[in-house]
């Protein structure tokens, strides 16, 4: 009988809270933040030059997963972390996933052996990154809404070409990481696991210690963006590779995660995610036809009603503004859902819509660029005049002066304006092997929220969603082999 994996591990859970704890209550001390990444450093090298690749990447992860990232969330721009410390104007994160990449690079031939469904979102996000750095340079050239004529438009390059090459590299690097080491995949899977406790263990310390950042005017607990994935962390007790002590874990920390993102750190996808939760949570049951699947989803159902009949009502009778907004946006976008009208939908939904609009008629009017999109510094105007008021936290300064716009919300706006018609497929058949594939891996219910909503989105984000896609994918084939092994031998023992 096959021994269940265990993902508990209590000594990586101390240590992933430990660190997110520090950056949380810290993340503006200068000293006391530096004598922090010094050591992570020194732990990383460690790792590196021992050729432990796999304890490279577990520490790499919650390193920076844990990190502070943005000021909009912060509160303010003198913040430091594993994140935010700079080398040269490039951030130390970046800086310590070139070892492993160029380790990855160089003996690149290993990844030729990737399973299929690993390989397959690999070549296609490959394909992605090559389109639109070629893409990229063409627009450049033809100096496409006066981008290349603007000052600084070179600098503008480079930073919008890291955000894209980031994700990519990191995605590479983790997989010639597991394939390189496949034995360290289990460790790998007690450093993930270890971030559902260890964010609600940070969220309760910053709530009970009366850590605030600031987030619309308004207090927002100081935890990094990690929650805005492991907001649908519940849907992994469907699941039966976790332990009934593992499940509790799940429930408990979920349920922190969930309540304290929706009471102080809300946003549009904070609310659709929690609102989205029983649904993924069915889908994953009707994918692996589990026994009891009704009663599941009654959990689900019961959870999500929990939220807003108990909680949501409780709220808005406070003076929670960024709660009260964000509930009437994601009204707004259901009451456009049902009617059609667009003008029923509020300022930060119809940013995205409105978006996929006018990157669709940038088609019409340049049609050329259909196919292959307009590539990583592809620009749109509002010819249709559907954006509302734009403001820096919608685009960036520079962005705003141009008056063309290139660095688009939704990882769906990102493929389409970057790709065109073939970053869309590319998009579609990644995410299609993701959920075709959920039922043999729980990672992926993390990974496919990242791609289908964060692509391109904070490091901080992206390094969590990224290791599990990859361990998740990295699970298809052996797991759905494992179980036609059990189906053809119960056959043949049924035959005998």
């Amino acid at each position: 009988m096959t021994q269940r994996a265990t993902y508990l591990n209590y000594g990586i859970i101390i240590l992933t809270s430990f660190i997110g704890i520090v950056n949380s209550f810290y993340y503006a001390n200068f000293e006391i933040m530096l004598s922090l990444c010094t050591v992570e450093i020194l732990l990383l090298f460690f790792a590196f030059f021992r050729k432990n690749y796999g304890q490279y990447i577990c520490l790499y992860l919650i390193f920076l997963a844990f990190s502070m990232e943005s000021d909009n969330f912060v509160g303010g721009a003198d913040f430091y972390g594993f994140k935010n410390f700079r080398i040269f104007g490039v951030n130390l994160a970046t800086w310590m996933i070139l070892p492993i990449a160029i380790k990855a690079i160089i003996n690149y031939k290993k990844l030729k052996n990737l399973n299929e469904a690993l390989s397959s979102v690999l070549k296609k996000l490959t394909y992605f990154t090559i389109i639109g750095s070629i893409m990229g340079v063409i627009i450049y050239m033809l100096d496409d809404y006066g981008f290349s004529s603007k000052e600084g438009s070179l600098k503008e390059m480079i930073n919008t070409y890291y955000t894209y090459f980031i994700p990519y590299v990191t995605f590479f690097s983790i997989s010639w990481v597991i394939q390189n080491a496949p034995k360290t995949v289990p460790r790998v899977k007690q450093f993930i696991f270890s971030c559902i406790p260890a964010t609600a263990i940070v969220f309760a310390f910053c709530y009970f210690g009366g850590n605030y950042g600031n987030r619309m005017g308004n207090d927002s607990l100081q935890v990094s963006e990690i929650y805005f994935i492991l907001v649908s962390s519940i849907v992994l007790i469907s699941f039966s590779n976790f332990s009934l002590k593992e499940k509790i874990i799940i429930i408990i920390s979920g349920s922190i995660i969930a309540l304290l993102s929706i009471m102080y750190n809300a946003s549009g996808k904070i609310l659709i995610m929690v609102m989205a939760t029983p649904l993924i949570w069915l889908f994953v049951c009707l994918k692996q036809r589990v026994a009891g699947l009704l009663f599941k989803f009654i959990i689900g159902l019961l959870f999500l009603i929990l939220i807003f009949t108990e909680l949501i009502p409780l709220l808005l009778g406070s003076e929670n503004n960024v709660l009260i907004t964000k509930i009437n946006d994601v009204e707004g976008l259901l009451n456009f859902i049902t009617t059609g009208n667009i003008k029923l939908i509020p300022d930060s939904p119809m940013m995205r819509i409105t978006e996929f609009i006018n990157v669709g008629y940038e088609y019409v009017i340049h049609p050329w660029f259909l196919i292959f999109g307009k590539g990583f510094i592809g620009s749109i105007q509002d010819h249709l005049g559907l954006f509302p008021n734009l403001n820096d936290s919608d685009f960036s300064e520079w962005q705003l002066k141009l008056g063309a716009y290139h660095r688009l919300h939704e990882s769906f706006n990102v493929f389409f304006l970057a790709g065109g018609l073939t970053g869309l497929y590319i998009l579609y058949k990644s995410l299609y092997i993701v959920f075709r594939n959920i039922k043999y891996s729980p990672w992926l219910v993390f990974g496919g929220i990242w791609l289908l909503l964060f692509y391109g989105y904070h490091m901080n984000v992206s390094i969590f969603g990224i290791t599990c896609l990859v361990i998740g994918l990295y699970e298809v084939n052996n797991t759905s082999n494992t179980l036609r092994y059990k189906i053809t031998k119960k056959r043949k023992e049924e035959y005998k």
